[in-house]
């Protein structure tokens, strides 16, 4: 495009002229890589903090969890022993019916101890464990050990109990020969009743022996069934898991928790193990591992995002832990380290352009006050006491740069305006060809120049009202437009910039 005094920089040859230039300017590559390296770097340093946070949040979150998984062990752990040691009690007063003996002192204490911790069980699971607070739940979890080492002591002493009620019908039948052997007149009779009281005895010994071995074979089979789920309590313990796992490890606890309760013999547990139980292990676990390796992954990822969101002032965006946010976020983390890239150019061209300037003495007045879209750069630098030049620069890296004569108002400079600002152009050749100069010193190479040569054709007036101007930019503007009107402004010398900055 032309507008009257402007320099455009196009793809061709250049042409050593002195009218309006333009051409097209960029950063060369070792800059552009050294910008690129330090935004790089500040941005790791954003994420390796954020990391830092995260995974000091997520230790304490672990160690919550871990406490309260400990604390719903040993729940589950309190009730299973109470329910045995209340079968165990069961079992003994059915040996007391059987033997037709009263309950020793030794069964009556040990049913009050047993029922005394169930009342302590049913005290400490009432505490809440949904508290953040790790002290509190360290407190719950020390009161439930404290409760499984006294129900322990407890139920060492149950031999004990037993031998009393052997002893107890072993001085009842003692008692009972006795008085057989007393009544020599029944003697036979005795015998006989001695003989069947044997039988009872031998038989009542068979049937205990068979009962105890079935709840051996029993126990056995739970014991498996409870080193599996110790195993995997282990893997589950402290590992996040996405809902519809964590669906799945609930599922099994419950029917973990139902199958230890339900009295079923050694057989069917030992096919529920091998048939359903430790194939849902296994695959629990691989897929919490599957997990914990995406999350870890996301994690990262998202520490990234969110360091390049904050830098490019981007709102980020929320996304669920998946192959596919991550597949996603990566996609935005590239677009935007893109327009980052972009960013850091312009604003580097811009500084640049505005410190050659003033080192070559046109100093800044302003810039325009409303910037067209696609605008970069735009600045006002006074040339001389009654002209400046304006130099824009835009997103598609085009530069221009135009000379004009200064006023308050829209106008067509007059005749001798634009003799004058056509000297004004021959004289800016010399500056023009060392700003070219020193922005090629910073790094910044400029393309296609395109120059028209000095014409009063390309004159052109600059309306400060258009500016971003001091009041004494603006009043002075007028001053020499009130000058010129009145025919009391004469040929005046005016004071042009060189090459290298000196008046002449």
């Amino acid at each position: 495009m032309h507008t009257g005094g402007h320099f455009f920089f196009r793809r061709k040859t250049e042409i050593i002229m002195s009218g309006p230039k333009d051409s097209r300017i960029s950063v060369e590559e070792m800059k552009r890589r050294e910008l690129e390296r330090r935004r790089r770097e500040e941005l790791e340093r954003k994420r390796r903090e954020a990391e830092r946070r995260r995974l000091e949040e997520e230790a304490r979150r672990q160690r919550v969890k871990d406490l309260r998984d400990n604390i719903a062990f040993s729940s589950r752990e309190l009730d299973t022993s109470l329910g045995n040691a209340r079968n165990r009690i069961t079992v003994l007063k059915s040996k007391i019916v059987e033997f037709g003996v009263p309950p020793t002192a030794e069964y009556q204490k040990l049913t009050r101890d047993v029922e005394t911790v169930a009342r302590e069980i049913v005290t400490v699971k009432g505490r809440n464990t949904a508290t953040e607070n790790e002290r509190e739940l360290r407190d719950i979890l020390v009161d439930f050990q404290k409760v499984a080492d006294k129900f322990r002591r407890i139920m060492d002493d149950t031999p004990r109990v037993a031998d009393s009620i052997t002893a107890a019908y072993t001085e009842k039948l003692t008692s009972e020969i006795a008085d057989l052997a007393a009544a020599l007149a029944r003697e036979e009779k005795q015998r006989r009743e001695t003989e069947n009281q044997e039988r009872i005895r031998k038989a009542a010994e068979a049937s205990r022996r068979k009962e105890e071995k079935l709840r051996e074979e029993q126990a056995a089979a739970l014991a498996e069934i409870s080193v599996m789920e110790e195993a995997f309590r282990k893997t589950v313990a402290g590992r996040e898991a996405p809902s519809e796992l964590q669906d799945e490890i609930d599922t099994l606890e419950n029917v973990l928790h139902t199958v230890e309760k339900g009295g079923h013999n050694a057989e069917y547990l030992r096919s529920f193990a091998a048939i359903s139980l430790e194939p849902r292990l296994r695959d629990i676990g691989k897929k919490l591992t599957d997990y914990e390796n995406l999350k870890q992954e996301y994690g990262a990822l998202s520490d990234e995002y969110l360091a390049v969101c904050q830098e490019a002032g981007v709102p980020p965006k929320t996304f669920p832990v998946s192959k596919t946010s991550i597949n996603f976020m990566k996609a935005e983390i590239d677009v935007i380290h893109q327009t980052l890239a972009k960013r850091d150019a312009e604003r580097y061209i811009g500084n640049a352009i505005n410190e050659v300037m003033e080192e070559m003495g046109y100093h800044l007045m302003g810039g325009l006050r409303n910037r067209p879209a696609g605008i970069v750069k735009s600045g006002l630098y006074r040339f001389n006491d009654s002209t400046a030049v304006n130099v824009t620069y835009d997103s598609n890296g085009d530069m221009c740069m135009e000379l004009g004569a200064l006023d308050t108002e829209d106008r067509e400079p007059d005749v001798q305006e634009a003799e004058n600002l056509r000297r004004d152009m021959e004289s800016f050749c010399t500056g023009y060809r060392k700003i070219r100069e020193k922005l090629a010193e910073k790094g910044l190479v400029i393309h296609g120049v395109s120059e028209l040569p000095p014409d009063a054709e390309y004159a052109q007036v600059f309306n400060l009202s258009d500016f971003n101007v001091s009041e004494e930019d603006f009043r002075e503007a007028e001053r020499n437009r009130r000058s010129s009107i009145s025919g009391t402004r004469g040929e005046s010398v005016l004071r042009h910039l060189s090459a290298d900055g000196e008046s002449r």
